[in-house]
């Protein structure tokens, strides 16, 4: 058994250019057979493994790893007990589970969710597949210290005391605001605050300016001009504990706004088939709700899974699972004509299409002509049961929203109807029933 040892445990120091992987198995047969693939390949991998959820919690306290691989069932619990607990890409590898459970992983977070298959060909596409999950960590991570960059761009820093008098001011601050330090310092900060939060009491726009960062509020110049500004506030302590004074850090946002609308709507995007992600959707499904629910409109929405698909990966790679992805996203997307129908990734081979002011019966009638043109696509599936061609399963639902309609009800609905489309064979559309 391998439990808690590396793939290199000869004495001598792992290379650093060994990529650490962090392996919850409790199989000693499967642990075996990876590590075995691991030597014979001569991969650059450093395998530990653990036996329990606990132990891997222990583990990660302790060790830096780039991967988790993990089996769905383990000794005290499953792949769900760790996915909101790592911030590293996690791969599920396993015997059992159905492609519900597999849907349900990777919108939980997993990276991928592999079926060990007798011939082991699994272990031929996970080398590639870590690549990929370390590339894509990289990328986030890039993205996160950019994202931190910008953030702290042009920052005026102010400090006040727990009387809300200014005592310090920076350069920047006072490039920005126009007011010298001998003219600001001694003067209450709420001379800096614009339209309703001047209005409010002093104590109180300090309490929640504590709280929470406060955005797109407005502050003024010594000239009366107003510009936009975020600002985030936090406590300085003496070494006594007692809280002395409250250091300001804010930005003027006025050269930025476009820059920051610009990276908003990138984060609505889902960077591999350029359509709306499921934070978009999301956001746009609460939007379509409302709407629907105050001109008393039909809202439909069809949810989407291609069949099969973890076949298809399993048979032609991840790369040709990619363009297949695109391929059926660019051709639903045009499929959409009417003004508002929009399609979103809800999550692995899950798509979500919402249709506003559409009753059941036209959006039944754009669902079965999303599944032919999608299958019209004629994109081989030779380990489909259901066709030689990749197909879709459709689930459709479509109501009257109130104001208390929540999201929940409506992906249910359509969730329903979705799992007995599958149910029934695929590559067929079905109305949610009551």
């Amino acid at each position: 058994m391998y439990s808690t040892k590396s793939s290199n445990d000869t004495g001598k120091s792992i290379s650093d250019k060994k990529i650490n992987i962090l392996v919850m198995e409790n199989d000693e047969k499967d642990q075996t057979t990876l590590q075995n693939f691991v030597n014979d390949r001569n991969l650059s991998y450093n395998l530990i493994f653990v036996n329990s959820v606990s132990e891997l919690k222990q583990k990660i306290k302790l060790q830096s790893f780039k991967i988790i691989i993990t089996d769905f069932k383990i000794n005290d619990g499953t792949a769900f007990d760790i996915l909101e607990y790592v911030t590293e890409p996690v791969i599920v590898i396993t015997r059992s589970g159905t492609e519900e459970i597999a849907s349900k992983a990777l919108r939980e977070g997993a990276y991928d969710y592999l079926i060990k298959d007798n011939k082991q060909n699994y272990l031929k596409i996970l080398p590639e597949i870590i690549k990929n999950a370390i590339k894509h960590k990289n990328e986030e991570q890039k993205s996160m210290m950019l994202s931190q960059a910008v953030t702290n761009m042009s920052d005026n820093i102010y400090i006040i005391d727990m009387n809300d008098k200014i005592i310090f001011v920076n350069d920047a601050f006072c490039n920005t605001y126009g007011y010298s330090k001998d003219e600001i310092i001694g003067k209450n900060s709420i001379i800096l605050w614009s339209g309703e939060a001047r209005d409010k009491d002093a104590n109180q726009l300090l309490i929640e300016s504590i709280e929470e960062k406060v955005e797109d509020n407005y502050h003024k110049r010594s000239d009366g001009s107003e510009f936009p500004v975020t600002l985030s506030r936090s406590i300085i302590k003496d070494k006594l504990g007692n809280e002395i004074n409250i250091l300001n850090v804010s930005r003027d946002i006025t050269r930025q706004k476009r820059t920051v609308k610009t990276l908003a709507q990138f984060s609505y995007i889902d960077g591999l088939t350029g359509i709306s992600n499921r934070r978009s959707f999301d956001r746009i499904l609460e939007s379509e709700l409302k709407r629907a629910a105050r001109n008393s409109q039909h809202l439909a929405l069809i949810m989407i899974d291609i069949d099969l698909f973890k076949k298809y990966n399993d048979t032609y790679g991840h790369q040709a699972g990619d363009e297949c992805l695109k391929q059926l996203t660019g051709k639903i997307d045009d499929t959409l004509k009417r003004s508002g129908e929009t399609v979103s990734r809800y999550g692995g081979e899950e798509f979500a299409v919402l249709l506003p002011n559409t009753n059941i019966h036209s959006a039944k009638n754009v669902a079965e002509i999303l599944r032919k043109n999608v299958k019209n696509l004629k994109i081989p599936h030779s380990k489909s049961k259901v066709d030689k061609y990749v197909t879709i399963s459709l689930g459709v639902t479509s109501m009257i929203p109130t104001k208390t309609t929540t999201s929940a009800k409506i992906i249910s609905e359509a969730d329903k109807a979705l799992y007995q489309a599958k149910q029934e064979g695929r590559n067929r559309v079905k109305v949610y029933k009551k």
